[in-house]
């Protein structure tokens, strides 16, 4: 690389940098806290709506996997015992 690519490239960048560094001062309107309001009430309703739906979903496809995972361990107790027992009758 070349000391002008490497310059252009330094430039670019602090040129993108530096300025969203500086603080400018907004002032809303009382009709545009008031939107900001509404539109946040809306989306956040929206989003609880979804986010309750994928707990949902989420909830039972983990229910399915403990509920086969418990099975699996009770199974397997349950093989144990027999074995143990066949074992005890044999001796």
């Amino acid at each position: 690389m070349n000391k002008v690519a490497l310059i252009v490239m330094v430039a670019l960048f602090a040129s993108l940098c530096f300025p969203s560094c500086i603080k400018e001062e907004v002032r809303l309107t009382r009709n545009h806290k008031k939107l900001i309001d509404s539109l946040t009430a809306l989306q956040t309703t929206v989003l609880r709506d979804e986010m309750d739906s994928l707990c949902d979903i989420e909830l039972s496809e983990r229910i399915h996997i403990y509920t086969d995972s418990i099975v699996q361990v009770r199974l397997e107790e349950i093989r144990r015992k027999i074995e143990i027992e066949a074992y005890e009758q044999r001796n």
